[in-house]
């Protein structure tokens, strides 16, 4: 009897994205991230008389650093956030294992 194998290939994304890497659900996030830096920033401009010019360059800093926070790296399909999370977690892991060796009984 023939077998027959099937081929999956890699890379292939399972979610809605508008660039490789990007999710739509990412993108609504970093957008998110900005429109909520941008607030922040209105607000700081009015109460301490900042320039304008820095209040859109960290609206823009935060959007952009949210999107390459967000986005998946082709590579390892994980992204950053994701790969933090995997770190945090080896942190809190147990490292050490204490074990006392002893000689086997022979008989």
């Amino acid at each position: 009897m023939k077998t027959r194998s099937l081929y999956v290939p890699s890379n292939v994304s399972l979610r809605n994205e508008i660039w490789h890497g990007l999710s739509v659900r990412d993108a609504v996030i970093s957008l998110l991230a900005a429109l909520a830096a941008a607030a922040v920033a209105t607000v700081i401009a009015k109460a301490f008389a900042v320039n304008i010019l820095w209040c859109v360059l960290g609206t823009l800093l935060c959007g952009v650093s949210s999107i390459g926070i967000l986005s998946k790296m082709p590579e390892i399909n994980r992204s950053m956030l994701d790969q933090l999370h995997i770190i945090l977690s080896f942190t809190k892991s147990q490292k050490q294992y204490r074990y006392v060796y002893q000689r086997e009984v022979e008989e």
